[in-house]
């Protein structure tokens, strides 16, 4: 009998993991169904078979037809003339209503997706990675936040700092820019966003 009860306590604890991970959107994993689009092959090359997109939640994935070094930096955006120095600072006193917790450099906001106008925190640490972004003022929610944050000038990579991003829709295109020492990239239409709000 004690065997029996175990088991079966064994087996409700995973049903109440099963359950409480797809109440919040499921694992780090965030897959989205997608129809006909490219999808990067281990050779570097793309094929339009439809299937799944896979993001790891880490930010930092290379997306088809995208070259990453490293910077974010795909080429072919235009600099505004950022000179590197924050148009805000850091968000220190912006108000949010979740604190993220782990490295805001490695960290996007994916798990947020749908919670339109929800404001969240992310601690940028001093003389973080780059690491990846798609767009300019409004970016993909698989974006890296710090990154994304100094492109848009409301920290620098050297100095980190607090930064506040609002969840917003899907947009059905994104342009990428030169910024800040950041050069973001250019994406089609994707199924949520980031921005940095000043208030």
């Amino acid at each position: 009998m004690t065997h029996r009860r175990r088991t079966v306590v064994a087996l409700l604890s995973a049903l109440a993991l099963v359950l409480a991970l797809a109440a919040c959107g499921g694992d780090d994993d965030a897959t989205e169904d997608t129809e006909d689009a490219p999808i990067a092959t281990s050779d570097g090359s793309t094929e339009a078979d439809g299937g799944s997109a896979t993001t790891t939640g880490e930010g930092d994935e290379p997306r088809a037809g995208t070259e990453d070094d490293g910077s974010g930096d795909e080429g072919g955006g235009e600099d505004d003339g950022g000179d590197g120095e924050p148009i805000a600072g850091s968000d220190d006193d912006l108000p949010a209503d979740e604190e993220a917790e782990g490295d805001g450099w490695a960290e996007n906001p994916s798990q947020f997706r749908g919670r339109d106008g929800l404001r969240v925190a992310y601690a940028c640490e001093p003389g973080g990675d780059l690491r990846t972004v798609w767009g300019t003022d409004t970016y993909t929610d698989d974006s890296s936040v710090c990154t994304a944050a100094v492109h848009q000038g409301v920290i620098t990579q050297e100095d980190g700092g607090r930064v506040v991003v609002e969840i917003a829709p899907g947009q059905d295109s994104y342009e990428g820019t030169e910024a800040n020492g950041v050069g973001s990239n250019d994406y089609g239409e994707w199924g949520g966003s980031f921005t940095f709000p000043t208030a």
